[in-house]
């Protein structure tokens, strides 16, 4: 299959994530419990696209940082399980130019540990989209795979909380614009077993 690298990003939503643009609640003040959230949120323009040519992000063009969170670092030592919280986790399209008013999309993300990690599948997605439909991580077409949560998890506690993501979209026939918005909500807790995810 060809693939086609994107020379442009919507870098200014990233950077400013990094910069701490990101949200944090804490909960469970009465019950000793700790939960963070950690929004990961990028948008992506991919232009056009060519019909069977998949496009995708390069390594570095999309890192996050745990500690720009700032209740991770006030409780990263008590966190005890990371996952990703598929009713809140969203992908929006921003904008759809077809030739007609939805188009097929097969969409992927990746994730890996920055700098210099090995690539893992963390979602995939596969069905009709419209211009500024929004589609959550449990809607019908969304796979969530482990094997992804794992590297998120991992990455969570190590002593660099780094990691990056690869986005990659494919259609079927050609399209004049698609640009996509996406979400992830990384949940994290001081109680085992207590954060949320596909069920094993």
């Amino acid at each position: 299959m060809m693939c086609r690298y994107l020379k442009t990003l919507a870098f200014a939503c990233t950077l400013g994530l990094l910069m701490g643009a990101c949200s944090s609640d804490i909960d469970g003040a009465t019950s000793g419990s700790v939960d963070v959230d950690f929004h990961a949120t990028v948008a992506v323009d991919f232009h056009a696209l060519i019909g069977d040519v998949t496009a995708e992000t390069r390594r570095g063009d999309i890192i996050y940082d745990l500690r720009k969170a700032a209740d991770y670092v006030d409780f990263a030592d008590q966190i005890r399980c990371v996952g990703l919280d598929p009713f809140t986790s969203t992908l929006t399209i921003t904008r759809l130019d077809s030739q007609g008013l939805e188009s097929f999309l097969d969409f992927g993300v990746e994730i890996a540990p920055y700098p210099n990690g090995d690539w893992t599948p963390l979602a995939d997605f596969a069905s009709l989209v419209t211009d500024q439909s929004s589609h959550a991580f449990d809607a019908s077409g969304f796979t969530i795979y482990y094997e992804g949560l794992d590297v998120l998890e991992s990455v969570a506690f190590a002593a660099t909380p780094q990691f990056e993501l690869r986005i990659t979209s494919t259609v079927p026939s050609d399209v004049m614009a698609l640009e996509v918005e996406l979400d992830l909500a990384v949940a994290l807790s001081s109680t085992t077993n207590a954060c949320p995810g596909p069920a094993r």
